[in-house]
């Protein structure tokens, strides 16, 4: 899915797309890896985050 989202991207995110060209297997372990480490690598939050008044239009 992440893939299929990176297509409409401007700029150095269509790098990204070079994960095509790997076999979905492979791309599954990476993403596997990812999954079971992000939160060592970039922490957990307790709460979700609020938006700001000025960053409130970039939700949804």
């Amino acid at each position: 899915a992440v893939l299929k989202i990176v297509r409409h991207f401007k700029g150095l995110w269509k790098l990204l797309l070079i994960f095509w060209i790997i076999p979905r297997p492979l791309r599954d372990v990476f993403y596997q890896f990812i999954a079971k480490y992000r939160y060592r690598w970039f922490g957990k939050k307790e709460t979700c985050m609020l938006p700001s008044k000025e960053n409130q239009n970039r939700f949804l």
